[in-house]
């Protein structure tokens, strides 16, 4: 069945895991296999003891060992014994296990590593704890609300409550306190909610409501949503077109208000809609100083907006707010404005309703009034609404509802039934049906997880226009919902969101400096508090995520306190950047909060919308349109037909392939020794061993435990424990000595004792042991080859009374790329010049070094070799782009000023290999050499580090010996230890940015340097873990975007050249009705970039994500592969074999590599955690 697991070869080493053997398949074909090992699970210290052999004696086997177990006599352990059981019933924490192993019970194939699909049920009970903190009790009384009837038809209040007015169901699920807060939020600003008009024969009444009821359902203690308010202005009088003219007179003198320096409300800008034509609804954007300095143009396009019953609506943020949670007395807001004039003829005495609200009773259905007599003129106001509502555009000829009472009666008068009639309670169907569909095509062709919230929002509206359609737990699954990690996660981002607009709508000066970083501090507040494990128990990858929260915080904060006004894009573009991380991270947190809504399935109602959706079509004689489809259909894999099978780097394919590995059932019984009865069970329990299940569970028990107190949330933890499991399964197949021993079987040999300088004989290579120990002879070769071109152009060797002569070497983790690293990330390269002249002459120097560095850049521009030169570089910041890189003098004087204050240079470029361009970093670097008392001496011109030279691997002995002997120290230990420093500064200041991987790259060389090999197994699995793949990927992308770029510029100055406008190709596909034949590429080079290798590369980034995201152990959300998908298919254009050029495509490649960073920073935590010294906590 399998084999015994035999003791580890050395002390300490980790035991290697023995899986089932018995016909292991691939689902990628039908052959059997052999399954290969993966990985172990354990947690404690025991885990990286070997398990003994099964004919050991039981006093070792810790399996066996329970067969023995006797409870303690000890009263007092007893005691505590059974508090610890007692705890592990009442969190569920075994019921919850043996569910999980039930599931593996149920199945016919048992996955190769179990791990990532416990770990998956784990996270959804972690985060059940939160949504189910509350009892069904306790909700239903939120859902189920006293309340109060009126007089009047249709409206309720809330018991006990005087600014909550509605309808009944709606009325029922709001939180009185967050409006009572809205309400003392709106005194404090001095809504007034009175009209102003110079026409006495004109009156009315300004109706404050509160639209949302999504945003007012939930707890006390979390902030709302938003305070959304809807101003319906009431207007009675004699022509329309007064009326219009005065309710913008109103619209304008309030947005104005809110836009002076004086108010407590700032003004964020002002939409108006025109929704005349559904599917072609246009929004204008109105800021501040645009209303300042077009009053009447923005006047008019609020009458043109409402007779066209469009939406105008301003984004503001008030100040002095006391909302629960938002101790910093700021909170976003919006104002939503529309009119209701009712035309009086005094000849007649008639008065009829000219609504320009595209609904009848739609603030009733979403919203609740603050004050009764605004909800009772409301609906006094909508008795007159016309029979057909929802008509767009101003009507000529209206149905009237004749009265005799004047609008001043109308308002006074509660115009109710009377108590001895029965009240009603609901809308009738004529109603609820137009407001029904308006909801329905609200989401239309939405995505299950990224569009939850909008969702959520028509959902709890639609349920509630139809309450008797629905059940009670339907209502409770919505109320739970909003308790949930994900929820106060997304309430928290949205001040990102709130930070941007304010910077676009104010900008960022002295003014609006304190304001701005009041909001920050709010947001920094909430958005850590959302993840903090000081308050709630977090598994180690959103403990990650807070790290990172605390670090971005920290970067942002520093940012805007700099001296001056920091640039406003600057800013903005670390919100956007920001804004795509946390999006990555409300995918996992929304996506474990819909898993635990049993009563109430997103999918599903979807489904029922779009089918409700066409009924409605058909119902109408309307001709029914297939639905388009929602964004959760479109994925990277649907992006037309072709996908390559290219090779990324050097991948082990016996991790690669884990995924579609599956043990047979079946076919393991046939084979087993078990008796027939039980011989599923025995192969359920072999695998549980094999897999090490049982190590993993008493790792976690023990853990917990032992820890100070027994959590309240007893999940995060489990998680922790099983996604660690997960990491080993996959990583951990070799043992640490066998892998160990396969990396170290390269012996470089010496080339020169003295120097201590090695070498390898195939390669030609030479180094210290260090940069040449980990090697791959075979993959240098090619990196060897692009090295050569780089540096092929000819140096003089005198220049007045300079000696000049230059090297190469190649450093990173180049150097380690086949045997140690598996992906080429970039090639890096330094190039080194040594200047030797008189004392003093250093001036002279620099200048004739940036001479010879502006001649290497124009001949990499002009070489036959066809480098795509991306830019120059000083100090980590672009200092001549690509398009000025011609003129030499710009160049020079560039390099001579960022070598004057010793900064980084380098050029950053790019060379086609294959199916892909690969990015080479060349940096340049000043040697001065000169004389001082008789004694060598040499001065770096860029900013040092002892430890580069470890790593620098020189194509010829020549140049390592220039090197070693007029730049480098005696290797004394003194010098040594400098060196060792310097590359744990350098760990530690990668781990404070987040960067794992290159801390490893750092400790790599400083083992290296060290001799010591204790540490490279470790290494090895983190550079090939998940994190790994996810780090290439971000990189591929940016390659991608950098090279999108070159090609842009070079369109544009192939445009400014031409006298003739060029006719350009259409964003994607052709239009319907205008076909287009499909033409191939006519220029397949911009800028030197090759057309169609660009679009090969792209296509191979694509396919390798789709792969990647698909990798159980990364742990990815499942709607992530179609949010990328989405922006992937805006950059390709298919059926043209083509990337589109331009500047959204720009964009959305940014877009992508900020999603995918989540999973590197969670993978990378993961990762290092399951390593024998982390460097996370401290050690190495």
């Amino acid at each position: 069945m399998t084999k015994p697991r035999s003791e580890s070869a050395t002390s300490g080493a980790r035991a290697q895991y023995r899986p089932l053997t018995s016909r292991a398949h691939s689902r990628r074909s039908s052959k059997t296999t052999n399954r290969t090992s993966s990985g172990n699970g354990p947690t404690s210290e025991e885990v990286h003891k070997p398990r003994p052999h099964h004919a050991q004696s039981s006093q070792h086997d810790p399996s066996a060992a329970r067969l023995f177990y006797t409870p303690p006599e000890d009263p007092e352990a007893a005691k505590g014994m059974g508090a610890i059981l007692a705890y592990l019933k009442e969190k569920g924490v075994v019921s919850n296990m043996e569910e999980y192993i039930q599931l593996l019970l149920e199945t016919d194939d048992l996955p190769y590593n179990p791990y990532p699909i416990l770990a998956e049920r784990a996270i959804l009970q972690a985060e059940k704890y939160h949504m189910m903190s509350e009892d069904d009790v306790s909700v239903k009384s939120k859902i189920q609300r006293p309340v109060q009837a009126t007089t009047l038809d249709l409206l309720w209040g809330l018991q006990g409550c005087t600014c909550v007015w509605g309808l009944k169901n709606v009325v029922q699920v709001v939180n009185p306190a967050h409006v009572m807060n809205i309400q003392r939020l709106l005194e404090a600003n001095g809504q007034s909610g009175q009209l102003v008009t110079e026409n006495g024969s004109y009156t009315g009444q300004v109706l404050t409501s509160v639209i949302g009821p999504l945003s007012l359902m939930g707890d006390s203690d979390t902030r709302p949503l938003g305070v959304n308010l809807r101003l319906e202005y009431l207007i009675y009088g004699e022509d329309v077109e007064e009326g219009l003219d005065i309710f913008a007179f109103n619209v304008l003198a309030d947005v104005e208000e809110e836009n002076k320096d004086t108010t407590s409300q700032q003004l964020l800008y002002v939409s108006c809609t025109s929704e005349s034509k559904e599917e072609n609804s246009t929004e204008m954007s109105w800021t501040g100083d645009r209303i300042k300095n077009k009053r009447d143009d923005f006047k008019e396009t609020i009458i043109q907006s409402t007779r066209e019953k469009g939406i105008i609506r301003a984004e503001v943020i008030f100040q002095n707010a006391d909302l629960s949670g938002s101790r910093a007395g700021l909170v976003r807001g919006s104002k939503e404005y529309m009119l209701h004039f009712i035309e009086v003829s005094p000849q007649e005495g008639n008065e009829r309703l000219v609504s320009f609200g595209r609904f009848p009773y739609q603030t009733l259905v979403d919203g609740v009034f603050l004050k009764k007599a605004d909800a009772e003129a409301y609906l006094s106001a909508m008795k007159r609404h016309p029979v057909n509502p929802g008509g767009g555009g101003l009507p000529k000829k209206l149905s009237r509802k004749m009265t005799s009472k004047s609008g001043a009666q109308m308002m006074m008068n509660s115009g109710g039934s009377g108590s001895s009639k029965t009240k009603v309670e609901g809308l009738s169907e004529v109603i609820k049906t137009s407001l029904r569909v308006h909801f329905l095509k609200m989401i239309q062709g939405t995505s299950e997880v990224p569009d939850c919230f909008t969702i959520l929002h028509a959902a709890l509206i639609l349920i509630l226009l139809d309450r008797s359609k629905y059940q009670l737990e339907e209502l409770t699954s919505i109320y739970r919902f909003l308790q949930s990690t994900g929820a106060k996660f997304y309430i928290a981002s949205q001040l990102n969101n709130t930070i941007i607009d304010f910077i676009q709508a104010v900008g960022m000066n002295n003014t609006s400096h304190s304001t701005l970083m009041a909001i920050f501090k709010e947001y920094k507040r909430d958005i850590l508090r959302s993840l903090d494990p000081s308050l709630h128990g977090r598994p180690q990858h959103q403990m990650a995520y807070h790290s990172y929260f605390c670090f971005f915080m920290g970067e942002l904060e520093a940012l805007l306190a700099k001296d001056g006004s920091p640039s406003s894009k600057q800013v903005i573009r670390k919100c956007l950047e920001f804004e795509m991380f946390c999006n990555t991270v409300q995918y996992q947190l929304t996506e474990a909060a819909l898993a635990n809504m049993e009563q109430f399935s997103i999918k599903k109602f979807l489904s029922d919308c779009e089918a409700k959706l066409t009924s409605a079509h058909q119902g109408n004689g309307s001709k029914t349109k297939s639905p388009s489809p929602t964004k959760s259909d479109t994925s990277v894999s649907t992006q037309g037909d072709q996908r390559l099978l290219l090779k990324h780097g050097v991948e082990p394919p016996e991790i690669l392939q884990q995924k579609h590995k599956y043990i047979p059932v079946n076919d393991a019984i046939e084979t087993s020794n078990h008796p027939a009865i039980m011989a599923k069970e025995g192969i359920i329990m072999q695998y549980l061993l094999d897999v090490r299940l049982d190590d993993v569970w008493a790792g976690y028990l023990r853990e917990l435990i032992s820890s100070d107190h027994l959590p309240p949330n007893s999940h995060p933890r489990l998680v922790t424990a099983l996604r660690g499991a997960a990491y080993r399964m996959r990583l951990c197949g070799n043992r640490d000595d066998r892998l160990t021993a396969s990396l170290t079987s390269l012996k470089p040999k010496l080339a020169d004792v003295v120097m201590g300088l090695y070498t390898l004989p195939e390669s030609g290579v030479y180094g210290y042991n260090s940069a040449l120990y980990l090697a791959d002879q075979e993959k240098l070769k090619r990196a060897l080859q692009l090295t050569d071109a780089i540096s092929d152009v000819e140096v003089i060797s005198q220049r007045g009374k300079f000696q000049i002569s230059s090297g190469i070497s190649l450093t990173g983790r180049t150097v380690f790329y086949g045997r140690m690293a598996p992906y080429v990330l970039e090639l890096d390269a330094h190039h080194h010049f040594y200047i030797k002249g008189p004392l003093g002459s250093n001036t002279e120097a620099l200048q004739l070094f940036s001479k010879l560095v502006s001649d290497d850049i124009s001949g990499l521009k002009r070489s036959s070799h066809n480098f795509v030169v991306e830019g120059l570089y000083a100090g980590g910041q672009e200092a001549v782009p690509v398009d000025q890189l011609l003129d030499p003098v710009d160049v020079s004087a560039a390099i001579l000023d960022a070598a004057s204050r010793k900064m980084a240079i380098y050029i950053k470029l790019y060379h086609a290999v294959g199916w892909r361009y690969i990015p080479i970093v060349k940096h340049y670097r000043l040697h001065f050499l000169f004389v001082d008392n008789a004694d060598d001496r040499h001065e770096a011109y860029y900013p040092e580090h002892p430890a580069d030279e470890s790593q620098y691997m020189f194509l010829s002995v020549e140049e390592a010996t220039e090197f070693i002997q007029k730049c480098s120290k005696p290797q004394s230990e003194a010098v040594m230890e400098v060196k060792r420093r310097s590359l744990e500064e350098q760990c530690l200041e990668h781990l404070k940015e987040h960067r794992v991987l290159p801390a490893y790259e750092s400790y790599l060389a400083k083992c290296l340097m060290n001799n010591d090999t204790g540490s490279l197994a470790d290494i090895w699995r983190v550079f090939h873990s998940p994190a790994g793949q996810v780090e290439y990927l971000i990189e591929l992308c940016a390659s991608l975007s950098d090279l999108v770029l070159v090609s842009l510029k070079a369109e544009e100055m192939e445009e400014a050249l031409t006298p003739s406008p060029s006719l350009h190709e259409t964003r994607g596909k052709p239009k319907k009705g205008n076909p287009q034949p499909v033409e191939p590429l006519k220029s397949p080079v911009k800028g030197k970039v090759n057309q169609r290798i660009l679009f090969k590369m792209a296509i191979a980034f694509r396919d390798k994500v789709e792969d990647t995201l698909s990798e159980p152990t990364l742990f990815a959300p499942a709607c992530l592969n179609s949010v990328i998908g989405a922006k992937i298919q805006d950059v390709l254009d298919v059926e043209r074999s083509r990337v589109i050029i331009d500047h959204k495509s720009i964009i959305c490649l940014e877009e992508i590599q900020h999603l995918l960073k989540p999973l590197l920073v969670a993978s990378s935590s993961e990762v290092d955690s399951i390593s024998l010294a982390p460097l996370l906590k401290g050690e190495g």
